[in-house]
């Protein structure tokens, strides 16, 4: 079996291969989700991402009951300064640990950038 090119990051790890072949720079569009992984992002903050993998059903059972914020309807393009537009607005809503680093990474995560490096299998399906 030919083995896939895919992101630096994917590679070495199979729950990490895994998370990238088939959830990372997927667009979400459902709020709760979209939710529970901005809270993820923000508990990988000096954490490897491969700890949040592996205790990942330990935060989906701990926010399951956890209500996302209502969006405020802003459409405007995907950049650092959106992630920064976003960080401070998350913290005037009292948000902890919503830096534009963890939104810009919850930004590649959910789709909202695509940040797959050239020749990764993915940059074109996504």
């Amino acid at each position: 079996m030919m083995e896939r090119t895919r992101c630096g990051w994917a590679n070495g790890d199979a729950l990490m291969a895994d998370y990238h072949d088939r959830e990372w720079g997927v667009p979400v569009h459902d709020s709760r989700r979209l939710w529970e992984i901005l809270m993820l992002e923000g508990m990988q903050a000096g954490l490897s991402w491969s700890i949040i993998l592996k205790r990942r059903e330990g935060f989906h059972a701990a926010f399951a009951g956890g209500a996302p914020v209502k969006g405020d309807g802003m459409n405007v393009p995907a950049s650092t300064a959106v992630s920064e537009a976003l960080s401070k607005a998350l913290k005037g809503k009292g948000f902890k640990f919503v830096g534009p680093v963890i939104v810009y990474a919850w930004m590649q995560a959910v789709g909202m950038v695509n940040d797959h490096a050239a020749g990764c299998f993915r940059r074109e399906a996504v």
